[in-house]
């Protein structure tokens, strides 16, 4: 019981700011991305990788002429 009144109270005390939590995860208000910048941030990732990871690091690293542009595409499909 008192781990829910302790839910119930911290959710009381955030609802307010769902409107504006909300609006900022609107897709209509991210900015492009562009090629230069996916480049840059995989050549910047550190090499290590997890067990969960679908594609290791390296890998990505390695193919980066080819999966940037498919990420850039994934991440701009919004502003089409």
């Amino acid at each position: 019981m008192r781990v829910w009144s302790l839910k119930m109270a911290i959710f009381a005390s955030i609802v307010h700011c769902l409107p504006s939590v909300l609006h900022l995860c609107l897709l209509d208000n991210l900015p492009v991305v562009t090629f230069d910048e996916v480049e840059r941030l995989i050549r910047s990732m550190s090499t290590k990788s997890s067990p969960v990871d679908f594609m290791p690091t390296t890998m990505l690293k390695t193919t980066v002429g080819v999966m940037a542009p498919l990420i850039v595409r994934l991440a701009c499909f919004h502003h089409h």
